[in-house]
């Protein structure tokens, strides 16, 4: 087996290089030490002297950016194996492509390819096809790979890739790989709603008493409107909203500011039947909707937009016929999708789910005193992409907020609002001062190429969500060297890889042509296109 025959770049690499060179035996000399075999001597590039001839074996080498990554004992000042990056929560998924070369004298055969979880070997968006799939790697040729990690959940990304094979000596080779998915930089806060004067006193940040915004909407001085809070536009900040339960009507603005409501429809039945709203992302597209809980049936109706008529998720959850179970709605798993919860005020315990459906809770504990009048909130209180629970004690105006998904003592305590609008006030939670990225999932791309003249105020070209080209009328950007002289727009993704006219292996013409190509480089040729050709900026 090869320790590490592409370890690194330099005088060592070269010198193994010509050592492989030297190792092949001359046609005469193969047919006398093994007829009829086209086949490596032993190369093992650390031997002080010339290998001898031995059976024909398939060695197996993996590398990423020019570094083996797959043997043991690698001493390179380099850390093996892949990094992928910090990300946001939701960003476009990073690739990261690694190549298995084939550096013995017979067929390389591979198995399954496991990757951990959170990862996935992909190409055109499919998942690797998976259990019993055999790719064959002719010796001196390599077969390129690429992984993608998902950004769909917050936290660490670490686990080993692993990669069977018919190399005897090495018949599972692994390397590490490793990313990190942040929240998007959102920070819930509290707020208040006074049902007497129809007022939303919201706060900026959940750490001083001031009030960052307040604002009046609705007639006021009736318990029938009930407030609810989301980012119904998709643009990052959460605003205020309505629902009469009168009239089964929701009244819903993009800002935090009075006037006309800018979603008017009916959902759900009228004359007081005494359902609850809520509100949250259930469909994970970055924006929030409405749905109604049943009290009665312990039944959830969610709509996936803004509109009335059927509920998009309709199910039950809790006891039928119980009184003084409340609503709720968070991302408990961070998976950027919200579902549902309960909060049963006489014990004061929480059961939420991490789906949309029935059955049995996914977490359940109690939190603060049972029987009381403390009222629960949900919401991301340190950016960590998970919605954590809260309670508002109306006696003092006191929020108790947990950092987690459990029972205990607060992790942080809030004095917010009068005490003595005891039983007036309503508490909410929201990123009033809204994402960072502008509360887009995904960052806008976008490169626009013209050979003429165009005619507008301002032109920005957008790469990874930031301007690289402005320009100011009259403009003219122009395409870049090799582009056609014509119009046209270039999809630009998150992460590249330097062109090659490496082919990918499910692609039977291209394999042939890449096969074609390798066998006229020679084995030599191969290694230092291996080893040259990657671009160590991605």
């Amino acid at each position: 087996m090869i320790s590490n025959p592409c370890r690194k770049l330099g005088v060592e690499s070269l010198e193994r290089r010509a050592l492989l060179a030297a190792s092949i035996l001359p046609v005469s000399e193969m047919s006398q030490a093994v007829p009829e075999t086209d086949f490596f001597v032993a190369n093992d590039f650390e031997a002080e002297s010339l290998p001898v001839a031995t059976v024909a074996e398939p060695e197996i080498l993996v590398a990423f950016k020019g570094q083996d990554v797959g043997a043991e004992g690698n001493d390179s000042a380099v850390p093996t194996g892949m990094y992928f990056g910090w990300m946001e929560r939701g960003d476009d998924r990073p690739v990261r492509e690694f190549e298995i070369y084939n550096s013995g004298d017979s067929d390389l055969v591979l198995g399954d390819v496991e990757v951990p979880d959170e990862f996935r070997v992909v190409h055109d968006d499919s998942a690797w096809p998976g259990i019993n799939v055999t790719q064959v790697v002719r010796p001196g040729h390599f077969l390129s790979l690429k992984i993608e990690m998902l950004t769909n959940q917050v936290g660490a990304k670490r686990g080993t890739v692993t990669i069977g094979s018919n190399d005897s000596s090495e018949p599972l080779t692994s390397f590490m790989i490793s990313g990190d998915v942040g929240s998007d930089g959102a920070e819930d806060s509290i707020g208040l709603f006074h049902q007497v004067w129809s007022t939303f006193e919201l706060k900026g940040s959940k750490y001083d008493d001031s009030i960052d915004r307040s604002t009046t909407f609705g007639p006021g001085r009736s318990n029938e409107w009930l407030p609810v809070t989301g980012d119904w536009d998709g643009d990052g900040f959460d605003t205020v909203g309505l629902y009469h339960s009168r009239t089964g009507v929701f009244h819903l603005k993009n800002s935090v500011a009075p006037g006309d409501a800018d979603h008017v429809f009916a959902f759900g039945p009228a004359g007081n039947a005494g359902w609850i709203p809520l509100s949250g992302d259930w469909d994970g597209d970055g924006v929030d909707t409405v749905g109604l809980y049943q009290p009665g049936e312990s039944r959830f109706h969610l709509i996936d937009s803004l509109r009335g008529g059927a509920a998009d998720h309709f199910f039950s959850f809790g006891p039928s016929g119980a009184t003084g179970w409340k609503p709720l709605a968070g991302d408990w798993d961070g998976d950027a999708i919200d579902t549902i919860g309960l909060f049963q005020q006489d014990g004061s315990q929480f059961h939420l789910k991490n789906d949309l459906s029935g059955g049995a809770a996914d977490h359940y504990f109690a939190f603060g005193p049972a029987s009381s009048d403390w009222q629960p909130l949900v919401g991301d209180w340190y950016k960590t992409g998970i919605d954590k629970i809260g309670l508002y004690q109306p006696d003092a105006s006191l929020f108790h907020l947990k950092g987690s998904l459990s029972g205990g003592a607060a992790d942080r305590y809030v004095q917010y609002g009068q005490p003595s609008h005891y039983g007036e006030l309503i508490p909410l939670s929201g990123e009033w001062n809204g994402r960072h990225n502008s509360g887009l999932r995904n960052r806008p791309i976008c490169a626009c190429i013209t050979t003429g003249p165009i005619q507008t105020p301002n032109i920005v070209l957008i790469y990874h969500g930031a301007p690289f080209i402005q320009e100011t009328t009259p403009a003219t950007v122009h395409p870049p060297s090799g582009s056609p002289d014509v119009m046209s727009s270039q999809s630009l993704g998150s992460d590249h890889t330097s062109p090659s006219a490496r082919a990918e292996f499910w692609e039977t013409e291209s394999t042939v042509r890449a096969e074609a190509e390798q066998d006229s480089l020679g084995h030599e040729g191969v290694v230092d296109r291996l080893l040259t050709e990657w671009d160590p900026s991605l």
